[in-house]
């Protein structure tokens, strides 16, 4: 028996689970190469938003869907997000979190960093020091499913 035919003896063979499709495996690999690309240095990706964009691949999630949370501005895990306020940490500070106007308006809880927020939509947050600094945000807030689970984006 010469060397190769030893070597092609003792390789295990691999054999594609029943359930696996190539289109499957394509996207399984797609989708770890968007990651891969997102963690380079060209892009400035933090370990945390590479972490969590793993996190949503190991849950199922598409590459459209990591496109998604790649270019969402905050990204939590949950049907709650907290919105930045700007001038939260000021002695005092006070401001508000809106979707909608009127009596119709649905308030965010502020949580000592910013204000959480549960439903889609247009949020409006407010924010001022006390004395003569303010600032006045707009969100997007939306849901967006990643495997069984839903994750809320804010832009």
């Amino acid at each position: 028996m010469d060397n190769a035919t030893l070597i092609d003896a003792t390789l295990p063979t691999i054999t594609a689970a029943p359930d696996t499709c190539a289109a499957c495996t394509d996207a399984a690999s797609e989708a770890a190469a968007f990651i891969a690309e997102c963690a380079s240095e060209r892009y400035g990706f933090s370990a945390k938003q590479i972490a969590q964009l793993e996190r949503a691949r190991e849950l199922g999630a598409d590459v459209d869907t990591l496109r998604t949370l790649a270019d969402a501005r905050l990204v939590a895990e949950g049907s709650t997000i907290t919105l930045p306020a700007r001038y939260a940490g000021c002695s005092r500070h006070k401001g508000w979190a809106r979707l909608g106007r009127g009596s119709s308006a649905i308030w965010g809880e502020y949580n000592g960093v910013g204000y959480a927020v549960d439903e889609p939509g247009t949020w409006t947050v407010y924010s001022h020091d006390g004395f003569r600094r303010e600032q006045r945000t707009t969100w997007k807030v939306q849901h967006v499913t990643v495997g069984a689970e839903i994750w809320t984006i804010a832009d």
